[in-house]
């Protein structure tokens, strides 16, 4: 008997744990010319600003999660707000990739 619910449990603890979260929104990719090991992200959430700091690696890489249940922008502030891009996001959108130029923010892609 014991064995039967323990089993029930586990089965029901991996069932419930492997589902999907649509919410989660990933943002990643490779940043040249930055002057610092970081850069700042800004996005509203509800009636407030949520303001991150997103660190890069040596190569340039970065990934930045977040959970957005509706539209939203993202703003990226990069070498002490010398430049800047936005990034556009929706409800369902798992993955967005960024590649390119800090001095060259509005040619990011």
């Amino acid at each position: 008997m014991i064995k039967s619910i323990l089993s029930l449990l586990l089965f029901s603890l991996v069932l419930f744990s492997c589902q999907k979260d649509d919410n989660k929104l990933v943002i990643e990719g490779e940043l040249s010319n930055l002057t610092t090991p970081y850069f700042l992200a800004s996005s509203r959430v509800s009636d407030t600003i949520r303001i991150d700091t997103v660190y890069v690696d040596e190569k340039g890489k970065f990934s930045y999660i977040q959970h957005v249940d509706t539209s939203t922008i993202f703003t990226f502030y990069f070498n002490d707000f010398n430049s800047s891009t936005i990034v556009f996001s929706d409800k369902g959108v798992n993955k967005i990739k960024l590649k390119g130029d800090t001095k060259l923010s509005d040619l990011i892609e």
